[in-house]
């Protein structure tokens, strides 16, 4: 074995550099922040006085965001389809009479995307709660449903209390049961199954009018939409690990709005929005299709959720 030391060698390399993230899904303000995080942890690479301890840390911080750009990577992945289904939509039912159509959609990729998010997700959360708690020495775990009572329970800190104020503006990770609770979606597909066996509601696009439609989300095990599961995870999975590490970093967080997002703003929850019988509007709906027959069934939808219609002309 030779080194790039030995005499009378020469060497030719070339780097090529991965290109940069595309962080498109995230607001200006957040993707300055995480620029802003990434070059301290570049800095901190380069500094040969730093500390073990503190170079193990610059590295986990480098993870978080790797983590962070995979949850963004299916969340791009997901408005890719959503966009492509909504562009061939308008191209088949141009100029057509829908009044009364109805047609399902399983668009299978959709849900490898959702189940690869929800999993990455929750993986992105965890690698936080340890580089969080690995400076809480006695309290150090590795899931994050755990991690507000290892902060509670040790030592009061600024930066504890911060973070403590995250979790509570973050609480629909807890309390939705997609990646947390008793039996959390997250857990029935990293151990049990696919949600293709457990749609509560199909993808549904049901005419109301002529040249409008309405897109019911495709709903799985215990009521979850897709895209709107998607929206709330875009919105708040971003917000608490970049508010994090800025923490950590003693930057300046990033204001909730600035994590708001449309993803989901075509798309209906049938289990929500639908009313009392002979109130509202009809419309047809398929609840249940599996490979041999599926289910049908007439909703009543509110007017408000109307608004969401579709215009197909």
């Amino acid at each position: 074995m030779s080194t790039v030391n030995e005499q009378g060698k020469n060497y030719n390399f070339v780097a090529i550099a991965d290109r940069r993230f595309d962080y498109g899904m995230l607001s200006e303000a957040p993707v300055f922040k995480i620029d802003e995080i990434g070059k301290i942890v570049a800095n901190a690479s380069t500094e040969t006085n730093i500390s073990a301890e503190s170079r193990t840390a610059f590295i986990l911080i480098d993870s978080c965001l790797y983590k962070l750009q995979g949850v963004l990577y299916h969340l791009r992945n997901i408005k890719n389809i959503k966009e492509n289904l909504l562009t061939g939509l308008k191209e088949q039912l141009k100029n057509k009479d829908v009044r009364g159509l109805t047609i399902c959609y399983l668009e299978k990729e959709l849900v490898f995307e959702f189940e690869a998010l929800i999993l990455q997700a929750r993986a992105c959360l965890d690698a936080l709660t340890f580089l969080i708690t690995k400076r809480l020495p006695g309290h150090q775990v590795n899931f994050f449903s755990k991690l507000k009572n290892a902060l509670e329970n040790s030592k009061k800190s600024e930066s504890n209390e911060k973070i403590i104020g995250l979790l509570k503006d973050s609480k629909w990770l807890f309390e939705s049961e997609v990646l947390m609770g008793k039996s959390p979606t997250r857990s029935y597909v990293a151990h049990y199954g696919s949600l293709l066996t457990m749609q509560e509601c199909c993808m549904t696009i049901s005419g109301i009018e002529e040249g409008k439609v309405l897109i019911f989300d495709l709903e799985f095990r215990k009521s979850i939409p897709v895209m709107n599961t998607a929206s709330k995870i875009l919105e708040f999975v971003p917000y608490f690990v970049i508010n994090t590490l800025s923490t950590l970093c003693e930057l300046i967080p990033v204001q909730k709005k600035e994590f708001s997002n449309d993803l989901c703003k075509e798309f209906i929850i049938l289990s929500k929005e639908t009313v009392e019988q002979e109130k509202g509007v009809k419309v047809g709906v398929i609840k249940e299709m599996d490979r041999v027959n599926f289910i049908i069934n007439d909703c009543y939808i509110s007017k408000d959720a109307l608004s969401k219609a579709l215009d197909m002309t």
